[in-house]
């Protein structure tokens, strides 16, 4: 997995729009530095991820386009049937 460039403040009560942005591609998905505040999903279909709370994998199925899902998560684990966008 490619590291993912992330800003360096906390996510936590943080009631502002997301102020950063990285496209996440490919099969070995992306790791960060910090949780992220929510992903964006650009196309239908499963996302595959890693939450920053317990570390654990988790899959989000049939996630439709142009859904936003208010997640911290540590990796974004696959996307090769899946474009993304990270927001912190």
């Amino acid at each position: 997995m490619a590291d993912a460039a992330a800003p360096g403040f906390s996510q936590t009560g943080n009631p502002n729009p997301a102020s950063y942005a990285q496209a996440v591609a490919g099969p070995g998905g992306a790791t960060f530095t910090h949780p992220t505040r929510a992903i964006y999903v650009c196309e239908d279909g499963n996302l595959i991820v890693k939450m920053s709370g317990d570390g654990g994998d988790v899959t989000f199925t049939a996630v439709k386009a142009g859904s936003i899902i208010p997640i911290q998560a540590i990796a974004v684990k696959d996307t090769t049937s899946i474009a993304v966008v990270a927001l912190w």
